[in-house]
């Protein structure tokens, strides 16, 4: 029903000037939506603030890609990514993080991983997360060799592994 699809955004507008005195409001919508597992609505948000000519930072975009993740829609989360570094803002951990796990529930452990690869390229640590989001994704699709590879690159790296990590090694 497109009713409620077109007008979303109009639906914001009366809120627009809160948002913009006061940037954590569009967050904590953002935040509800993931809770609620609304991820096309969660890039509706972006989008109207983009337009809006408001400053969409990094917890607004780790907001919105926690609903894709949480719907195991990774090349949602991808996208938002993408959107991220057209805008120039630098993604961190937890944006990588998500995107990892989103791979990970849908089954996508070479995209998890080069994921993780992407973190090192652009100077972000990964952290125990990232890695037992990894490890987990290649638990998903039985790659025992590649969860070992990945829980001995933790100490390489002098990450600790966690009980995550261990678990989903194991299970692999």
């Amino acid at each position: 029903m497109c009713f409620a699809r077109c007008h979303f955004p109009q639906a914001l507008e009366p809120i627009l000037h809160a948002w913009k005195s006061s940037p954590k409001r569009a967050t904590a919508v953002l935040s509800g939506l993931a809770q609620q597992r609304q991820a096309t609505r969660a890039l509706q948000v972006l989008t109207f603030m983009a337009v809006h000519m408001l400053e969409v930072d990094i917890f607004h975009y780790n907001s919105a890609m926690a609903s894709a993740e949480k719907t195991g829609q990774w090349q949602l989360a991808l996208r938002m990514l993408q959107i991220m570094q057209d805008e120039l803002v630098e993604a961190d951990h937890v944006t990588y993080n998500t995107i990892i796990s989103a791979c990970g529930h849908a089954q996508q452990w070479q995209i998890a991983l080069s994921m993780l690869d992407a973190m090192e390229d652009e100077a972000v640590q990964p952290d125990a997360i990232s890695f037992s989001a990894a490890i987990s994704a290649c638990e998903h699709q039985s790659q025992w060799h590649l969860a070992l590879v990945l829980l001995s690159y933790m100490q390489i790296d002098r990450v600790q592994p966690n009980h995550f990590s261990y678990n989903s090694a194991i299970s692999a």
